[in-house]
């Protein structure tokens, strides 16, 4: 298929590129114009939505695991750095109001978040300000 395809593009530009008459080069250039938007071009947006769906998925699950864990101290520097940034409990504004009271409930799949899990998800830098602010706690 992929050879099909090299060879059909290496002929369109050996007749384009031989001196054909400009009708003959619109020709090409329509032909891979359509061999491009048909054939190509769906193939690339489908593999690429499919290794979008694979990051976002993995990103959730080390949501769920660095969730997982957090000692009290952890946790203490994650309302510190909410609090310093003027951040509500889920890391939006504070005067940031919510359908249903909380953004941790999932209407669609009828499931809760952890709040942490969530907070993981929305600021994938979290993990690193914590274990500086740690570290710094550590070295005083």
């Amino acid at each position: 298929m992929i050879k099909t395809n090299i060879i059909a593009l290496a002929l369109l530009v050996v007749l384009v590129g031989a001196g054909c008459t400009s009708d003959k080069a619109a020709e090409g250039v329509g032909a891979f114009d359509t061999f491009w938007t048909e054939r190509v071009q769906p193939k690339i947006t489908d593999w690429y939505k499919k290794q979008q769906d694979s990051a976002i998925n993995a990103f959730g699950e080390n949501a769920k695991n660095l969730s997982k864990g957090l000692t009290e101290d952890q946790k203490k520097q994650i309302e510190e750095w909410l609090q310093a940034n003027k951040l509500n409990d889920y890391g939006d504004p504070t005067d940031t109001v919510y359908t249903g009271g909380t953004p941790l409930f999932d209407e669609a799949k009828g499931v809760s978040l952890d709040r942490y899990e969530y907070l993981f998800e929305k600021f994938p830098s979290l993990t690193d300000i914590i274990n500086q602010a740690v570290q710094q706690n550590i070295n005083q």
